[in-house]
C-alpha cells in the first residue's frame, strides 16, 4: 500500500495510508508496529466472505449475459471472477484449502438459489429445498465444531 510521507508543523515526517484493504499485506512506516485491526482468522474470514461476494456477483451475471453475448453483464462476469479467485487467494493462505471451499460453495450455492428465485423466477423443487437445508447445516457445521479452520 502506497504511504505518503509529510512533514508536520513540527517538522518530524508523518505518514498517510493512501489506501488499505483489511485482508491485504499493509505496509508501515518505519519503526512502527503495524495496527492489528482485524484478527488474522477474522482477517481470512473477511477475505473470504468478499470473495464469495464477487462470486455471486459474476453468477448472477453470467446468466444475464446471454453466453457472453451482452456486453456489460459479460464484463462484470469476468471482473467478478477474478475479484472472487484472487480474495479467495489470499484466504487459503491461512485458512485450510477444504474447509474454504466448502464455506464458499455452500454460501455461494446457497445465495445462488436465492437470487435464481427471486431474479429470474426460477422456483427449486422440495429436494433441492432439502438439499440446501443440508447445505446449511454442514457449513453450520463446520464453523461451530470443526478445529481445521486454519493450518
Amino acid at each position: 500500500m502506497p504511504l505518503l510521507s509529510q512533514a508536520s508543523p513540527t517538522g518530524k515526517a508523518f505518514y498517510i495510508r493512501l489506501t488499505t484493504l483489511p485482508c491485504s499485506k499493509t505496509r508501515h512506516a518505519p519503526n512502527t508496529t503495524p495496527p492489528n485491526f482485524v484478527a488474522k482468522g477474522m482477517k481470512s474470514y473477511l477475505c473470504l466472505f468478499i470473495a464469495i461476494a464477487f462470486e455471486i456477483i459474476a453468477t448472477s451475471s453470467l446468466k444475464a449475459s446471454n453466453q457472453f453475448s451482452r456486453l456489460l453483464p459479460s464484463v462484470i462476469t469476468v471482473i467478478g471472477y477474478l475479484g472472487a479467485f484472487y480474495f479467495f487467494s489470499i484466504t487459503i493462505k491461512t485458512m485450510n484449502l477444504g474447509i474454504a471451499y466448502a464455506l464458499w460453495a455452500g454460501i455461494g450455492i446457497v445465495a445462488i438459489t436465492l437470487i435464481g428465485f427471486i431474479l429470474y423466477k426460477q422456483k427449486p423443487d422440495l429436494p433441492a429445498i432439502l438439499g440446501i437445508v443440508l447445505i446449511i447445516a454442514g457449513v453450520a457445521v463446520i464453523n461451530l465444531f470443526s478445529k481445521t479452520t486454519t493450518p
